[in-house]
């Protein structure tokens, strides 16, 4: 049974494409990635404040040199993936358990493997009714475990939809933190003009 959960997984991913992929190790490369951008923001930020030093005994400028602060960008981002990687690290203690312990129980953990299986002795005198019991306890134990799994992301706030929404809003506040800079350079070079 565990070798067709893992099959039927395998197959599920690879129709959907989906790599798997490690929220804890993402975190770690967008803090790598929000440090390096930092340190490049801060030498244009240094390189435009200075030119701006340079020109401005020859015209005025009435306007500041924007910033940028990529770590505020990245942050909360990183905040998202490590929750969701805490929580995943969670989910291996949680178990479902199906069936009746008169006939056929059944244990299941993360990612659907049966990690134990009781079968009174006197369910195996018939054969049809061992595997409608087999059955009702593995999937009794699925939903079980699906359940369980939904009720800890709930509380964690961590229900897909949730964590798609807090991405919706860094996206956008992000891309408007990006507009906000352009505007802010655009308005800098618009602000140059000659003395007199």
């Amino acid at each position: 049974m565990n070798k067709a959960f893992t099959d039927a997984r395998a197959r599920s991913a690879a129709e959907i494409s989906a790599p798997h992929i490690d929220p804890l190790a993402m975190a770690q490369h967008m803090r790598e990635l929000r440090d390096n951008l930092s340190v490049r923001t801060s030498r244009i930020n240094a390189s435009i404040n200075e030119s701006v030093l340079e020109v401005r005994s020859e015209v005025m400028i009435s306007s500041d040199v924007p910033t940028l602060a990529f770590a505020d960008m990245f942050d909360q981002l990183i905040a998202v993936l490590e929750d969701v990687g805490r929580t995943s690290k969670g989910v291996t203690e949680i178990r479902g358990d199906g069936g009746n312990d008169e006939k056929v129980r059944v244990v299941c953990e993360p990612e659907a493997q049966i990690v134990s299986m009781d079968i009174n002795p006197r369910v195996m005198r018939n054969t049809e009714e061992l595997g409608r019991e087999v059955t009702s306890a593995v999937n009794m134990a699925l939903e079980d475990l699906d359940r369980r799994l939904n009720e800890y992301r709930e509380s964690a706030g961590l229900e897909p939809s949730k964590i798609q929404s807090r991405i919706d809003e860094l996206q956008e506040l992000n891309v408007t933190r990006l507009q906000s800079y352009a505007q802010g350079i655009a308005g800098l070079m618009g602000s140059i003009r000659p003395y007199g």
